[in-house]
């Protein structure tokens, strides 16, 4: 995911419980912002990190009139289909590679939300989510803590660094890296989930994303796999070797030589 956008609001964390002020101060010393008092939860301008007793969530500022977010691993319809393992996610798994017993290990250099990695880690892969945006990688790691005590592979299958893909020289060599740079919406009218007109705010646009498909070269050995929309242009304006095509996703295979 892109780096955050210059225009959004300040952040800062807010404990609503005195059982979560340890916390959300530790959090907060690690972000390097404010740790606000529960009392002043109503401030409108700020992108609030809140720590409640069981997980962590943004409060977006009232006037982006946006719910309240966190990442979910365990309820709806993911939930359901991260227990199901091997019939979760057929395109995506053709597309990685993932067949019976051959489970790749999976670079995911965008994690953004990580469900396509969780995905992938229910079907025996071994998956390293990469993200480097700070608040999105400290929401992945609290929703993957979750997830871990009711579905125990995730503690030995996923792994999450919280850094920039294209900057850090410390990312594993993989089988298949993936990515799934954020695409812009076709038009002013389109109707955006509002979990991703929320993260749009937070980070702003992949301005930078046709450079992956290059950094992927030089971690993966076997392929590169990006997901974009079903007629949206290929990444960097390189044609892939093969698709796999859905009604509204498209998964482009690049195979590393």
């Amino acid at each position: 995911m892109s780096t955050s956008d210059p225009q959004a609001p300040a952040v800062a964390v807010l404990p609503v419980t005195a059982a979560a002020a340890a916390r959300a101060e530790a959090i907060a010393e690690r972000l390097g912002v404010a740790c606000l008092d529960p009392e002043q939860a109503d401030a409108p301008d700020e992108l609030l990190l809140v720590r409640v007793d069981n997980r962590i969530e943004l409060r977006p500022p009232c006037s982006w009139g946006l719910p309240d977010f966190h990442i979910d691993y365990l309820s709806g319809a993911l939930g359901h289909r991260l227990r199901q393992g091997v019939h979760a996610a057929p395109m995506l798994a053709r597309a990685c590679g993932v067949r019976g017993r051959s489970c790749p290990h999976i670079l995911d250099l965008t994690a953004g939300l990580g469900r396509d990695g969780m995905l992938l880690a229910s079907l025996g892969c071994q998956v390293t989510l990469v993200e480097r945006q700070p608040l999105v990688g400290l929401l992945l790691e609290d929703a993957l803590l979750r997830a871990a005590q009711a579905l125990p592979w995730v503690r030995e299958r996923v792994e999450l660094i919280v850094t920039d893909a294209l900057e850090s020289s410390d990312l594993p060599v993989c089988e298949v890296a993936y990515l799934d740079p954020m695409f812009p919406a076709r038009d002013k009218t389109a109707q955006v989930k509002k979990e991703m007109q929320l993260f749009h705010r937070l980070v702003g646009r992949d301005s930078d994303s046709d450079r992956l498909l290059e950094r992927a070269r030089g971690l993966a050995h076997q392929r590169i796999v990006v997901k974009r929309p079903r007629k949206a242009p290929f990444l960097a304006n390189r044609p892939p070797s093969g698709s796999i095509t859905g009604k509204t996703t498209r998964y482009d295979i690049y195979p590393v030589t």
